[in-house]
């Protein structure tokens, strides 16, 4: 049978229906507001500037029910904020839906608040709820009725078109979702964790969540996927689990040593399945070996850092390891990498990184921390090589392991590259009767005679004490340098040649103390004894060139004493202003060279003493494709420890 609504379209009912309608549903239990102005989609400006008359202002509407309707069609009142100036007032009034709340099911009422809209004067913020108003729903089946109150103001009611469909109107499982009913999504679980397993022989990677204990109706959809080459994630496995985690074997064939693995997890109602959560997923996990550098430019300034090696991966141990109960086969559980160096393109000039040492052995753990399984440090430092070759990389490499473990056997992991600033290192002169020029260039005349502090470091035990004596005639006077002490550590070396007259004496090389456990000094002597050349392990040397009246010296500092030096060489820092200073470090008069010189006057015979310290760190030369060889970070050779070496050159 037809029922007809007063002012309303034609619905069809059972008579079951008929029997049930409530009175306001039925023909006359209603009136109808059916001003197009109404629409949510109608702006009042325009009503503003011509027919201020048209104004809807629900102030003097009477208490009853009302449906909507927009040219003869159902409309209902909207359940979002509504800008101001629309549905043809300037204060629109719509039905909040509080949480919890939602539009009653057919035939059921419901009390709703509504709201109206107001944005003050001059300001740009809008109240979407500045009056509240009582409502009360009912679901009538094919339209909704409102039970309204009269506004508190100029306010007016809105609506908005429905469909041609019944209204939408969710069950107690769904939810509505741009006018349309989806069913409730089920809680996420956590973040997942990715770590790694070994059990025997075989590693797992594992998959842990934290799921809702307490919700014992939830499963889970595990899904791992690695990043492929292109960059794309490439799906692995995929499973359904009531358990908060899940496994997958590093085989070395689906997924291998190197690759960057994923997993992500959803969770579902055991009781609907089809209907699953949002996915969470891990944060990246690297399946390997990383070799992590403190830090990735170095210097040539002496100094040395840290490189560590780290696995993700549990260490193997040689067969199954759940049968290795020996300590023999303990010791066994070691996975050793050959580190090498090498730099880019063909390059002449070799590595300019050293390492500690070019073996690693990465031994099995009880367990994996913070996805670390097994670590190693070794330390790198800058060679300072004393050439102006700019700045270079040197790339640190791990040979392709060797191993009858399939997973582990030819994996090479990923190098890492060091960039080392270039320092040029730096020379001072005193020659004649003496002239001085600094590390930085300044130029100065020394005409005092007595004992001077020629050049030290701040840095490391290293010092160059000069004696002058009177060289001139008795019209001119003038002083020469006669002989030096050099300090390296617990190794002191004196050249002199002041205990004789001027002009009918020779030079006398002596090593007036002596640290065995340093490495060696290199001495070279040519020119028939009238050149000697003095080289230490940290890279400085001393060259005298001898005359009847004295000798001239060139001292080089190395770059790893840059910003560290004081004494009659000044401070090598790039500055020649602050070259003038006091023991203290203080600057002096850029002109008061005479009260310079006298500030570093010195004890020329008295040794200091020096408690030899253990060198912390022997670096190797692991340069690719080649033997490796003891070497001092300071030196582009090897200097061995042995006593001071003498060599004789025509």
């Amino acid at each position: 049978m037809h029922l007809e609504y007063q002012g309303s379209t034609t619905t069809t009912r059972s008579d079951f229906f008929v029997a049930v309608l409530p009175p306001e549903c039925a023909p006359g239990g209603h009136s109808l507001l059916q001003n197009p102005y109404r629409s949510t989609s109608f702006s009042s400006r325009s009503l503003q500037q011509s027919a201020l008359q048209d104004f809807i202002c629900d102030h003097s509407l009477i208490p009853g029910w009302y449906q909507f309707q927009i040219f003869d069609k159902p409309a209902s009142m909207p359940t979002q904020c509504v800008e101001v100036n629309h549905c043809g007032t300037q204060a629109p009034v719509w039905l909040s839906l509080g949480e919890g709340e939602s539009l009653p099911r057919p035939l059921e009422v419901t009390q709703l608040t509504a709201c109206a809209t107001w944005q003050f004067f001059l300001s740009s913020s809008k109240d979407c709820c500045l009056f509240r108003i009582p409502v009360t729903v009912r679901n009538c089946g094919d339209f909704y009725v409102y039970l309204l109150q009269p506004t508190q103001g100029c306010m007016g009611y809105c609506a908005q078109e429905m469909s041609d469909s019944a209204a939408v109107v969710c069950g107690p499982d769904e939810v509505e979702v741009d006018g349309t009913c989806k069913a409730k999504q089920p809680p996420s679980p956590a973040v997942p964790v990715i770590v790694a397993e070994l059990s025997g022989s075989i590693v797992y990677l594992k998959c842990s969540f934290e799921g809702h204990s307490l919700n014992s109706s939830l499963g889970y959809v595990v899904a791992w996927s690695r990043l492929s080459p292109q960059g794309t994630k490439e799906e692995l496995k995929q499973e359904t689990t009531v358990q908060t985690f899940a496994f997958i074997e590093l085989d070395g064939i689906n997924l291998r040593l190197g690759d960057k693995i994923y997993c992500s997890c959803s969770s579902f109602f055991l009781d609907s399945p089809d209907i699953q959560g949002t996915p969470v997923e891990s944060k990246e996990f690297f399946a390997g070996i990383r070799l992590r550098p403190e830090v990735t430019t170095v210097s040539e300034d002496g100094k040395d850092y840290e490189l560590t090696v780290e696995s993700t991966i549990p260490v193997p141990c040689p067969g199954d390891a759940s049968s290795s109960s020996s300590s023999s086969s303990t010791e066994q559980c070691t996975l050793s990498l050959h580190l090498s160096t090498s730099n880019q393109g063909e390059d002449l000039l070799g590595p300019d990184v050293v390492l500690s040492s070019c073996q690693v052995d990465l031994s099995q753990s009880l367990g994996c921390r913070n996805g670390v399984c097994s670590q190693a440090l070794v330390h790198l430092s800058a060679v300072t090589d004393f050439l102006r070759d700019g700045d270079r990389t040197t790339q640190i490499s791990v040979k392709p392991i060797v191993t009858s473990n399939f997973l582990w056997s030819g994996y090479t992991p990923q190098s890492v590259q060091i960039t080392v600033k270039d320092v040029p290192s730096a020379y001072c002169y005193s020659f004649t009767d003496p002239h001085i020029i600094t590390f930085d260039g300044r130029q100065y005349d020394n005409y005092q005679i007595g004992t001077f502090v020629l050049y030290k470091s701040t840095r490391q035990p290293f010092e160059v004490h000069v004696r002058q004596w009177e060289c001139g005639s008795v019209v001119h006077g003038a002083s020469c340098m006669c002989g030096f002490v050099a300090r390296d550590g617990g190794d002191v070396i004196a050249f002199d040649m002041c205990n004789g007259e001027l002009g009918d004496t020779r030079p006398h090389l002596s090593v007036k103390n002596r640290d065995v456990g340093k490495s060696g000094i290199r001495i070279t002597e040519s020119y028939q004894g009238r050149k000697v050349t003095i080289t230490f392990s940290s890279g400085a040397f001393v060259c005298a060139d001898v005359s009847d009246w004295g000798m001239s010296l060139t001292l080089r500092a190395p770059s790893s004493d840059w910003g560290y030096t004081e004494g009659l060489c000044g401070t090598y820092d790039g500055q020649t202003h602050n070259d003038l200073h006091t023991a203290g470090g203080a600057a002096l008069d850029n002109e008061d060279v005479a009260a310079f010189i006298s500030e570093w006057s010195s004890l020329f015979d008295t040794v200091p003493a020096y408690q030899s310290a253990p060198n912390p760190h022997r670096y190797c030369n692991c340069e690719e494709e080649s033997r490796p060889k003891s070497r001092e970070p300071g030196l582009s050779q090897s200097l061995a420890p042995t006593p001071p070496v003498i060599t004789t050159a025509t």
